[in-house]
């Protein structure tokens, strides 16, 4: 198909023709099917590569992100030994209070 033009009232081919809305639809269709084909071959052809490029670029991140995984985890588990001891102390100390005097 020729490429189309635009001009100030509709868009019309380089021969003149006004193009159908269906023959435009169609093109689009086989444009997309096109496209999934071709990116399918690549992914099967190149796959390996893909991946392997992938991975070596993405390792400083993926080493990053495990970090900051084991700081948080520790942070957290920091937090939950000091709110222990504090419950354990305030419950202590409750118990204290209202037990009775000997």
């Amino acid at each position: 198909m020729a490429p189309l033009l635009l001009d100030e009232t509709h868009v019309t081919s380089r021969r003149g023709v006004t193009p159908s809305v269906a023959t435009r639809k169609e093109d689009g269709d086989v444009s997309i099917h096109l496209g999934a084909l071709v990116g399918g071959l690549a992914v099967w052809y190149w796959g390996e590569e893909l991946r392997e490029y992938a991975e070596s670029r993405t390792v400083g991140v993926r080493r990053s992100a495990a970090d900051m995984i084991r700081t948080v985890g520790k942070k957290a588990e920091d937090v939950l030994d000091r709110t222990k001891e504090q419950v354990s102390t305030a419950s202590q100390a409750g118990q204290d209070a209202i037990r009775p005097p000997h």
